[in-house]
């Protein structure tokens, strides 16, 4: 999905992005559905 000449930080940065987005959408869905 990413190029492999873009610096190591940008991948962990997205990484990390991607996560607390994740978590979050899934925070949010649980307490909406209980």
């Amino acid at each position: 999905m990413s190029a492999p000449d873009r610096p190591a930080g940008t991948g962990r940065l997205l990484t990390g992005v991607a996560w607390a987005v994740l978590l979050l959408g899934l925070w949010l869905w649980g307490r909406d559905a209980s």
